[in-house]
């Protein structure tokens, strides 16, 4: 008996729609699809990709000390949940009569259009939009969410410029905000779904937003903390290597005065110890990164980083003038001793 089959094209209109609705679990990577057409435009499903929360929060640069056994970086991901229509929910929260307002709507009406017919997005489109709802009366939280979901249907770029605008209005709002304030959980969880900003290299940005959470999260608390330490990280690749020096010594102070560090994890000193000789040595404080070094080598467990260390607690001992000291040092692990000529044009090499 011959069994009749459905057309082709409405077996591959079932294949992508079940390929649409599958959640994928694969190393804590929770794999959803979200989007809402123009019903008088319906976007072709094939041109809808996935999206995945990996998009939103970033791991392996944001993966900094304090560090805790069993997944730090996953236990973010529990409050996670799809963002909402950016379109509409920009619409939602405009003000009739504030002329700001109105430029964004007029904004979200044209981008909207071109969304739903495909029509791509001038080149200058995203830093226009961003300074428009940056002049609006769209408070901070709403323009993060709003953020995520234009990050999925426009682009990295897009979403980046909107949370910008989200930081700066933050940091303005939340000045006088107390730590562990309950109205501060839902931004800080949005704050966390902002790794787009490492992608496209806004180090400005992300300092901003990790100095904003240093002041929120509850004081002496792990988020906090890490904050620090992720704060010290992008100064220093802006080039502020100075404000980089002050903000890990803070983040060391912090740790110290919690008393936890390497409890929550065997690597969390000799991380810091890195990161404070690095930074330091960059600041020219030479005196103040020997110690770094020096007890790195006491703690790493990384032998190819701990010869390393060796080498740049010598030069920093060099730069610091204690040459004999630097030799001593050398010889002790087996490194050529350097004369006072090579000693005076050494500078460490910073990883």
């Amino acid at each position: 008996m011959k069994v009749a089959q459905a057309p082709a094209r409405y077996s591959l209109r079932l294949r992508l729609g079940a390929a649409g609705v599958i959640v994928v679990l694969a190393c804590a990577v929770s794999v959803w699809v979200f989007c809402r057409p123009s019903q008088q435009n319906p976007k072709p499903a094939a041109d809808v990709p996935l999206a995945l929360i990996a998009d939103y929060f970033e791991h392996r640069s944001e993966h900094a000390p304090p560090f805790q056994d069993g997944g730090v970086m996953q236990l973010r991901e529990r409050y996670y949940q799809p963002p909402e229509d950016p379109f509409a929910l920009l619409r939602s929260h405009l003000h009739p009569g504030n002329l700001n307002d109105a430029k964004v709507g007029a904004r979200l009406a044209l981008d909207e259009q071109r969304f739903a017919t495909g029509t791509p997005f001038p080149p200058d489109e995203a830093t226009a939009f961003g300074e428009a709802v940056a002049g609006s009366s769209i408070d901070a939280p709403t323009l993060l969410e709003a953020g995520r979901g234009f990050q999925f249907l426009v682009g990295d770029q897009f979403a980046a410029a909107i949370f910008r605008a989200a930081l700066a209005k933050a940091t303005l709002h939340f000045k006088d905000v107390g730590p562990g304030d309950i109205d501060t959980q839902r931004i800080l969880h949005l704050l966390d779904q902002t790794g787009v900003l490492h992608r496209v290299n806004d180090r400005v940005a992300l300092a901003e937003r990790f100095k904003l959470a240093m002041l929120l999260y509850p004081p002496l608390s792990v988020e906090s903390r890490r904050s620090a330490c992720l704060c010290a990280d992008a100064l220093s690749v802006q080039g502020k290597t100075q404000e980089a020096a002050d903000m890990i010594l803070e983040a060391w102070r912090l740790d110290r005065q919690a008393g936890d560090l390497g409890l929550l994890s065997r690597e969390d000193v000799p991380e810091m110890d890195w990161r404070a000789g690095t930074y330091l040595s960059a600041a020219d404080r030479f005196a103040d990164a020997t110690e770094y070094y020096a007890d790195y080598v006491r703690t790493g467990r990384d032998e190819q980083r701990k010869r390393q260390a060796v080498v740049l607690w010598a030069l920093c001992l060099d730069r610091a003038g204690k040459n004999d000291q630097a030799n001593q040092v050398r010889a002790k692990y087996h490194l050529p001793l350097r004369t006072a000529q090579s000693q005076a044009s050494s500078r460490p090499g910073v990883q």
